[in-house]
């Protein structure tokens, strides 16, 4: 909690001072506060979000879950800000389904309706204050602008896969061929270990992970899985590997103690 708040204050000391050491990039919008890598920030406001979310509801509670939000819209993370929107539709569809009375076909129209609106809005109003990410958008086009260049990077991968992989290479993965990974994760993860590695290594990640019994937990972190394949952030920074896995020991930690009766009922989403 008081990590939140100071770090909170940093950001805002970097906004409002234009303090370089607070400050996420240097060359567009993004405050991180004190923390070293905009994807350590990311990752570390995806996990205390859900940890927060699903603490019971009080009027401090509520509080570090305001601070939580805007100093990940203050970040500037093209990741957060997909994990947030996602999160957010979410959220809606849980309330609409649970105290609203409409038939699938009326909620899908209401979400695709927002979808449609929120990229309208984002394109046609937000990203052209960002001059750089503007000036990707209007040279290569969307796909490029969400995944940071990384789909050209994918390209050249695919080109010298398809000039130098042998069978073992895609079995077992061939990251001698190419001099630059995609920091895509889950195709970086078959350049290192083929298709039998990525086999093992699920095989593996699924034996050695906790059952979730939390819905909500399940869902909001499949959305950050979800981040972490597509924007490929998360495995090269230990930092972050370790941040994580501790603040998702404290979701767990709490997940087990609302199975343990307490005598009163759960207000969370």
């Amino acid at each position: 909690m008081a990590f939140i708040i100071i770090n909170f204050t940093c950001i805002l000391i970097g906004y409002f001072y234009d303090y370089n050491l607070f400050k996420t990039y240097m060359t567009r919008f993004g405050y991180n506060g004190i923390f070293k890598s905009t994807s350590e920030a990311s990752y570390f406001y995806m996990f205390t979000f859900i940890l927060y979310l699903n603490k019971k509801q009080s009027v401090k509670q509520h509080f570090l879950l305001a601070l939580i939000i805007v100093s990940s819209l203050m970040v500037g993370s093209k990741t957060l800000y997909f994990y947030l929107f996602v999160s957010f539709i979410y959220m809606l569809v849980l309330f609409l389904t649970r105290r609203v009375n409409l038939k699938p076909a009326a909620l899908f129209s209401i979400i695709s309706g927002m979808f449609i609106i929120s990229g309208f809005v984002i394109m046609k109003f937000i990203l052209p204050l960002n001059y750089r990410l503007y000036a990707l958008y209007q040279e290569d086009g969307f796909i490029t602008l969400f995944f940071s260049l990384r789909d050209k990077l994918l390209l050249n991968a695919i080109e010298i896969i398809e000039q130098h992989y042998s069978l073992i290479n895609y079995l077992f993965g061939g990251m001698a061929f190419v001099p630059k990974t995609t920091e895509l994760g889950i195709v970086d993860l078959f350049i290192t270990f083929g298709v039998i590695g990525i086999i093992i290594y699920f095989y593996f990640l699924k034996l050695n992970f906790p059952k979730l019994n939390n819905s909500n937990v399940k869902v909001l972190g499949t959305i950050i899985l979800a981040s972490i394949v597509l924007r490929g952030n998360f495995f090269y920074f230990p930092s972050v590997i370790f941040l994580s896995l501790a603040i998702f020991a404290l979701i767990l930690n709490q997940s087990k103690k609302k199975l343990i009766p307490t005598g009163y009922e759960s207000n969370c989403i």
